[in-house]
């Protein structure tokens, strides 16, 4: 929860056209599964499976470009607030007193700056496909629930135990 408070007040509020892309790629992600699932009943041969490919490769493509525009847009809002941070660390050492950084040393300052960029950044694009994922996850059980009701219930009592 920290992280998305900190995403939340150095980056702004995260814009409308991100979360539904999020939001649509993980619809689209289970689009994927429902055409696959709904072609291997089919015979290869018939009409019907050559408009399923065909449909599939448009909602793939979709997806792609609904993947790659969160990833890009994420990147980039997390390069800015990496930016801002770094901008706000050196501004404090600029006024702190030089006999503590040279005790220190410039090579654990560098390192820890660096650990921590590499972890934002990275935590930035989890917390993206994350939220595609968790989607996909919500369409799959709705999908169990439409097939059957008892293991509907069943794989959502497992998954509250689980944890």
């Amino acid at each position: 929860m920290n992280f998305l408070k900190f995403l939340q007040r150095e980056a702004g509020p995260i814009t409308a056209r991100l979360l539904t892309a999020a939001g649509l790629s993980g619809v689209l992600n289970g689009l994927l599964i429902l055409l696959v699932l709904s072609a291997t009943g089919l015979d290869y041969r018939s009409p019907e499976q050559t408009q399923l490919l065909l449909l599939f490769v448009a909602v793939f493509a979709f997806f792609v470009i609904c993947r790659k525009y969160l990833l890009d847009r994420t990147t980039g809002i997390v390069e800015g607030i990496i930016t801002r941070v770094r901008i706000r660390i050196s501004e404090k050492v600029r006024g702190a007193e030089l006999p503590h950084f040279e005790q220190i040393g410039a090579s654990p300052i560098y390192t820890a700056l660096a650990e921590d960029t590499r972890t934002l950044s990275d935590s930035a694009s989890f917390l993206v496909s994350s939220l595609s994922s968790a989607l996909l996850v919500i369409l799959a059980m709705l999908y169990i629930a439409v097939l059957s009701l008892p293991a509907f219930f069943m794989l959502g009592t497992l998954m509250v135990l689980g944890g």
